[in-house]
Parts: structure tokens; C-alpha cells; sequence
């Protein structure tokens, strides 16, 4: 089963219907968290340094990133894919994650 998840903000759910709802919102979170913001947790999140570097250089070095943090943090996903979208300005990132035990 493969999930797709975006970076936009979404509402945060307290009861999940199954685990493939949990998964999804645990990945956006590490998505959507600057490292360091994280009181306590500071490694928790995406380095937001390597959005200075030039875009295929960003790309390559948040790709390492997001695995690095996934599979950190969501042992039960595993990354699937990640699709970059949008310009210079305003990159967007999609990624796929499949569920660790299928």
C-alpha cells in the first residue's frame, strides 16, 4: 500500500480510524518541523539549512534528510518516493511511504 503525503498543514487528529491515519500525520509532522523547533526533541524535524543551497543540491540533501528522518522517527513507513514540485521560490515536496509490515 503505498501513501502519499504533502507538507500542507493539516488538522492534528487525536483519535485515528487505523494505523495508516497515524502513519500519515506522524510523517507530516516530521515534514513540517523545523529541527531544533522541538523543545526537548531538538533532532526531531528537517534541517531547514540545506534550503539555502542551490535547488538540485537542496533536493539531493532533503531526500537524505527525510529518509534519515522517517525511518528515525515512523518505523512503521517506509519511503517509497519523494517528488519535488514548484520553482525557485517554492518548492514542494510529495512523499510516498509504504507500510513497514506489507
Amino acid at each position: 500500500m503505498l501513501i502519499e503525503v504533502g507538507v500542507r498543514q493539516r488538522g492534528i487528529l487525536f483519535e485515528f480510524k487505523n494505523a495508516v491515519e497515524e502513519i500519515v500525520q506522524n510523517v507530516a509532522t516530521i515534514l513540517t518541523t523545523a529541527r531544533g523547533s522541538c523543545p526537548l526533541y531538538r533532532e526531531f524535524g528537517i534541517g531547514v539549512e540545506e534550503l539555502d543551497a542551490p535547488q538540485n543540491i537542496a533536493q539531493a540533501r532533503l531526500t537524505a534528510e527525510i529518509a534519515r528522518q522517517i525511518g528515525l522517527y515512523e518505523p512503521r513507513a517506509t519511503l517509497k518516493k519523494i517528488k519535488y514540485g514548484g520553482g525557485i521560490d517554492n518548492l514542494s515536496v510529495i512523499v510516498e511511504v509504504g507500510r513497514a509490515d506489507d
